[in-house]
């Protein structure tokens, strides 16, 4: 079983270790930037932010908050 953790200051945005994202329980789509990595869209008071996965598995797991 995967487990999920919410991403620090976006609710409702959960993430894998593996870097799966899902949205209130829905799993959300991933596109590949110009250098073939992983890179999402994340909403927050209606302001749209692109970030790499790879960043938000960091954020999110080795956070020390």
């Amino acid at each position: 079983m995967i487990k999920f953790k919410e991403i620090p200051n976006y609710e409702n945005y959960e993430i894998s270790k593996c870097g799966i994202i899902r949205k209130n329980g829905k799993e959300l789509k991933q596109r590949l930037d110009k250098d073939n990595r992983p890179r999402i869209n994340l909403s927050k008071k209606g302001v749209k932010t692109t970030f790499n996965i790879n960043q938000l598995v960091n954020r999110t797991f080795l956070s020390t908050h």
